[in-house]
């Protein structure tokens, strides 16, 4: 007999998983506690979702969409190019990987801990990747617009976020303003970097050649 999904139901199960989620992390979470917080079987919970792991993306993707499209609207409201990207890969690489008491390292615990064979949901990271680079591209003069056409820049950025993810809250040594300049530069070319940060790289080099 097929089973018919309510929607109150699977609601339910979105908030229960978020708040176990967040108290006891992915990995210390089981399908059965969250089960029991809805007072259902876990049967039950495989009818509205197929894994854990799609549980968990159903319950990360309004978060990380309601983040970015907050980003984008403020970055909109920034005329400078260098300080939109700035912002840009900031959200991603040091605010986002803390978001919400760092709910994102239970991505990263999902995706290491994930079963040989088992499909992720690809379609979030898809419009993660549309996003992210039309708001790079928003900021590059039109003669480097080719940097952002086949979206690798936005790939690499989401992999980046996902290295900072992975190394959140253990103490390393990084500073994530430096990396940002540095990117920012590369994508803006030497013609866009600010006069003042030019000069200084230049007196760097030089002092590393004495």
């Amino acid at each position: 007999m097929v089973q018919i999904k309510k929607k109150k139901l699977g609601d339910a199960i979105l908030s229960a998983a978020q708040k176990l989620f967040c108290e006891k992390g992915y990995l210390g979470t089981r399908m059965a506690e969250i089960a029991a917080e809805v007072g259902t079987s876990v049967s039950n919970l495989y009818v509205y979702f197929p894994s854990k792991m799609h549980l968990l993306y159903e319950v990360y993707t309004p978060m990380v969409t309601s983040r970015m499209m907050r980003l984008s609207n403020k970055a909109q409201s920034i005329s400078d190019p260098r300080k939109r990207l700035q912002l840009i890969f900031l959200t991603l690489w040091r605010d986002l990987p803390q978001d919400d008491n760092g709910f994102a390292r239970n991505l990263m615990q999902a995706i290491i801990t994930a079963p040989d064979g088992l499909e992720k949901p690809h379609y979030p990271l898809i419009w993660l990747e549309e996003i992210t680079n039309d708001l790079i591209k928003s900021c590059l003069p039109k003669e480097r617009h080719f940097l952002v056409d086949d979206r690798t820049i936005a790939f690499l950025a989401w992999m980046a976020f996902d290295g900072f993810v992975a190394n959140l809250g253990k103490g390393e040594d990084r500073d994530i303003e430096r990396v940002v300049d540095h990117f920012t530069d590369m994508l803006l070319g030497v013609d866009q970097i600010p006069v003042k940060a030019a000069l200084q790289g230049s007196r760097m080099a030089g002092s590393n050649h004495n």
